[in-house]
């Protein structure tokens, strides 16, 4: 990822300049109030975003602007979760239709700069109000171009934090406001960042859903474009809105009481903390910083305090016990039965936990689950495309430990097993996908399976394909 910052950072100085020489040259027709799926850069027709305008738009005024990015190129769906609050509080929504995971950083950056470049030469900008999101992959962008350029006040970033390389040393402070289901596997890794955050003195709101890896709800995105608002007045980027803080401030001291009647008492505790810091000259904040005083020094608050930390700790040392044990696994080329044993037994552990009667084990379980499920898939693609088939094939058979009816990774899983000549492993995940009611024979033409398309089993496989799609 360090050659990502650099990257960024060349690209997207530019695009500071840009926007601090903003000149509209908007000469087409771009309907307000509605998402357009499909914008084409002017300069360059290749690289598109999705848009949305609110209804009230006018060249007149300048507009903050928000740019996303989805790890799956999904423009029109990322834009629509922003609706709702861009049309209430008036903010231009655009959402890279190029960017997605995977993408080589040399055909993204282009991709990146071209979208800022042409809504800033078409739409009125505030340029002390512009802002990046995403989700996942999408939110590492956005932090990215966020850390290396400070014509961006601020970052929302669901699922994902920041780049990889990032640390102390070439950090640079500015707003962000994350999200983490409580399912989600990046959980920890959004507690851990809030606490890097807190340390390197920039600000930074945690809010956890009831979730998984996935975009938050257009109800949360509003209020995670309601605190990127709270944070321009109070800058002095926006003129203060009294209402607004009012209404805001209520909504803190709700949430803030509501989690301490119902036990959740760090949470209740942080939402104190965000009060204190945000509305510092309330004439309630005394009141608040007492409860708040007297809620740190109860037995069960500490209690709580060194539960959660304890659990994370856990969390995360499963997690890289289980890793390196694949690891170890695929470095041994090929993995004998006490080594799979050994994995398979630990996954099971923490399947089982999805059976707990604790809500918070249950979370946990499906958190390190979908970790090593991920962690998998992709050490498996990268040496796939590197053609180390073998080690493919072992990332790709734990991952169907976690997920063994996934149709798509069980023919992953046989190519991988063909092209390195283990043709029982195969064969195996193809009878699995044919029990499983995959029909589409047409995937069998693949050149992958050439090496085993002699196998009497796999021709009968092939046949009974056909057959089904019939």
């Amino acid at each position: 990822m360090q050659g990502c910052n650099r990257l960024l950072f060349s690209a997207c100085v530019l695009c500071s300049t840009l926007f601090a020489n903003c000149q509209v040259l908007r000469n087409d027709f771009y309907p307000a109030g509605k998402v357009i799926d499909t914008v084409r850069c002017r300069d360059n027709a290749r690289f598109r975003y999705s848009l949305y305008l609110p209804s009230n738009y006018s060249d007149t005024l300048k507009w903050p602007v928000i740019f996303v990015f989805d790890p799956m190129a999904r423009s029109k769906l990322a834009t629509t979760g922003f609706v709702p609050a861009a049309e209430k509080y008036g903010y231009i929504i655009a959402c890279s239709g190029n960017s997605r995971n995977q993408v080589p950083w040399e055909e993204l950056l282009p991709a990146i700069n071209a979208m800022f470049s042409d809504v800033q030469s078409k739409f009125a900008i505030d340029t002390l109000q512009v802002y990046t999101a995403g989700f996942s992959g999408g939110a590492r962008i956005a932090s990215a171009i966020a850390l290396q350029n400070t014509i961006f006040s601020g970052v929302i970033a669901c699922g994902a934090g920041l780049p990889g390389s990032v640390g102390a040393d070439n950090f640079r402070s500015f707003n962000l406001i994350g999200f983490a289901g409580v399912r989600d596997m990046n959980y920890v890794e959004m507690c851990e960042l809030e606490k890097f955050l807190a340390n390197e003195g920039s600000n930074m709101e945690l809010r956890i859903f009831d979730g998984g890896h996935e975009w938050p709800s257009p109800d949360q995105l509003t209020g995670a474009i309601e605190w990127l608002r709270l944070q321009a007045m109070r800058a002095g980027k926006k003129k203060k809105d009294e209402e607004f803080l009012k209404g805001q401030f209520i909504h803190y001291q709700h949430t803030a009481d509501s989690r301490l009647r119902n036990g959740d008492l760090t949470e209740a505790a942080n939402q104190y903390q965000y009060i204190l810091r945000y509305f510092p000259d309330n004439r309630s904040v005394s009141a608040i910083r007492k409860r708040l005083d007297s809620l740190k020094v109860t037995k069960e608050y500490i209690r709580a305090v060194k539960e959660r930390e304890r659990s994370m700790e856990w969390e995360t040392g499963k997690e890289k016990q289980i890793s390196s044990e694949i690891f170890d696994a695929v470095q041994s080329g090929s993995p004998g039965d006490s080594i799979k044993n050994v994995v398979s037994g630990q996954l099971r552990t923490v399947k089982n936990m999805q059976n707990s009667k604790d809500p918070d084990e249950k979370n946990m379980s499906a958190r390190i689950l979908g970790f090593i499920s991920l962690t998998c898939y992709e050490y498996g693609k990268n040496f796939y495309d590197r053609r180390d088939f073998r080690a493919a094939s072992v990332f790709y058979g734990f991952q169907l430990i976690i997920d063994p009816e996934n149709k798509a990774l069980l023919l992953l899983h046989a190519k991988a097993c063909a092209q390195c000549s283990d043709v029982e492993g195969c064969i195996h995940s193809l009878e699995r996908l044919v029990k499983l009611g995959y029909t589409m024979s047409d995937s069998l033409n693949d050149r992958a399976f050439d090496p085993v398309k002699n196998d009497g089993r796999f021709r009968k496989i092939e046949r009974n394909l056909q057959a089904a799609a019939h």
